[in-house]
């Protein structure tokens, strides 16, 4: 099981912190997030429980998780799942406007 870099940590604490601009996150979001991870970044079920819990204990707010993501690509890998794990649950405005907000702001 690969170790999940700084990058991608950060990546996932984005969309989860998208997917949470509604006030929770669903387990329809939460698998979706956890499906993709596996299957872009070889991120196990395991290790993606485990970046939950980090997110939740965590009290950046989303502009340090953004900040550690440089590779564009991976940027907009990340705001294409994001995207679908928050619309997952029906699009809130809320996360849309938090998606907005990253996309942005990586703009």
């Amino acid at each position: 099981m690969p170790i999940v870099s700084e990058e991608l940590q950060n990546g996932v604490f984005v969309c989860l912190a998208i997917c949470a601009a509604d006030g929770f996150i669903s387990k329809e979001e939460e698998e979706i997030l956890e499906v993709e991870f596996e299957k872009n970044f070889n991120v196990s079920a395991i290790q993606f429980q485990n970046l939950i819990d980090l997110f939740f204990k965590s009290s950046n707010e989303i502009e340090v998780f953004l900040d550690a993501v440089h590779a564009s690509h991976l940027r907009g890998q990340l705001l294409n799942i994001a995207k679908e794990a928050a619309a997952a649950d029906g699009l809130d405005i809320r996360e849309n406007i938090a998606w907005n907000k990253c996309n942005v702001y990586w703009s």
